[in-house]
């Protein structure tokens, strides 16, 4: 059983790691470039999302009710009074955990109901890793 696993697993993520390390992948696409981070406020947010995320091809005539519902949910929650580029930027992040692991899991949770499932969460920040220039305020948590 394990090893079936294992199997599964390895197979998933070799091909994953390779692209990855290749560079040749769509996180890149995904990311905001350092000269606009310190400008980055609601336009550019709902911009990401027109650009990124929810585009028209998808989404036809519906797109901009959907960039609208999108951000109010994201701008909203837990809003500080001071808006600055730092709370935009936050909330991509918010956007892209909940796309890229949160609903995944959450799916994964709805069809495996009754197995075994721990979740664990990371808090630790190796500020080495993280460029000068961007200042790490706090650990991420919701």
């Amino acid at each position: 059983m394990i090893n079936s696993f294992i199997k599964k697993i390895s197979k998933f993520f070799y091909p994953i790691s390779q692209v990855l390390i290749l560079g040749n992948n769509s996180l890149r696409y995904l990311g905001i470039p350092k000269d606009e981070l310190n400008e980055f406020g609601i336009n550019q947010f709902k911009n990401y999302l027109r650009q990124k995320i929810i585009k028209k091809e998808y989404f036809g005539d519906f797109t901009e009710k959907v960039v609208e519902h999108i951000s109010n949910f994201y701008l909203n929650y837990d809003k500080p009074k001071n808006l600055d580029n730092w709370f935009y930027l936050e909330r991509i992040v918010y956007l892209m955990t909940d796309i890229q692991f949160i609903i995944p899991l959450a799916t994964e949770i709805q069809n495996k109901q009754g197995w075994p499932l721990h979740i664990y969460i990371n808090s630790y920040i190796n500020k080495k890793l993280i460029p000068s220039e961007i200042k790490i305020k706090k650990k991420f948590s919701r």
